[in-house]
């Protein structure tokens, strides 16, 4: 393996910690709001998720452009399997399913992380922003009163 025979300028090293560390706030603020309404999921669990998603995505950038598309694989492998345990059901019927809104928010989050570690900050941008305001929008007071007038709900 001669990948790691050339050691990483530091400066690349720092440019990479800058990366996890936006990850970081990114998914932090993604479950600040999970967080907030009281969900399984929350700051730490976001953030970690979102930060060692861009942490994957930038070794595989650094060492090894030809397989990064396997690594972004397994992460989204990995967090599925992470995501798919805050999802349980209360009983037996088909509309127990708790914790679909967390488990996919997490799904989300680790492709910000991945936007971030493969340098897609505009998009990492407007994909966390657009989840915020989904995450929020359902539980708003405008919302429920639209749904109720127009929908019936």
């Amino acid at each position: 393996m001669e990948v790691f025979t050339t050691p990483t300028p530091w400066y690349s090293e720092l440019y990479a910690l800058i990366k996890v560390f936006l990850a970081l706030l990114a998914g932090g603020a993604i479950g600040w709001e999970r967080e907030k309404v009281g969900k399984e999921a929350g700051i730490r669990t976001f953030g970690f998720i979102c930060a060692g998603a861009c942490a994957y995505s930038v070794l595989s950038s650094l060492y090894s452009s030809d397989s990064s598309s396997r690594i972004v694989a397994n992460v989204v492998v990995g967090i599925g399997f992470l995501a798919g345990g805050v999802i349980f059901r209360s009983d037996n019927t088909a509309r127990s399913a708790k914790g679909l809104t967390t488990a996919s928010s997490l799904w989300v989050t680790a492709t910000i992380g991945i936007m971030i570690g493969f340098e897609l900050y505009i998009l990492a941008i407007g994909v966390t922003a657009l989840t915020l305001v989904a995450l929020h929008v359902p539980s708003s007071k405008i919302w429920s009163r639209f749904s109720k007038k127009k929908f019936g709900l």
